[in-house]
């Protein structure tokens, strides 16, 4: 049932499973190598987007003559704030847009 395995079959089968662990692990440093950079590709996108989105916020309460980060008011409700902030911006886009 069982074959007579001698020691240079075994350390054939080792030298090849070490192979195989290797590739392996080469594998999976290059796959965590391109989530790292895919992920640091669309951290930067999202830098940039929300740097434009703050822009355009100040730019909106500049011209609308609300207080915004930009006049250095300090407001007694920042969520309530901002919200009204980021919704006029809303408004002030779609209106440059002609959308609404």
């Amino acid at each position: 049932m069982f074959g007579f395995v001698t020691k240079a079959q075994l350390d054939a089968h080792r030298a090849e499973l070490e192979r195989q662990l290797r590739a392996s692990e080469e594998d999976q440093r290059a796959i965590v190598k391109r989530i790292q950079m895919e992920w640091e590709e669309m951290f930067d996108r999202f830098r940039r987007l929300y740097a434009r989105l703050s822009k355009r916020v100040a730019d909106a309460s500049a011209v609308d003559g609300t207080p915004g980060a930009t006049d250095g008011a300090a407001a007694t409700d920042t969520k309530e704030t901002s919200h009204v902030t980021l919704h006029q911006a809303a408004a002030a886009w779609r209106a440059r847009r002609g959308i609404g």
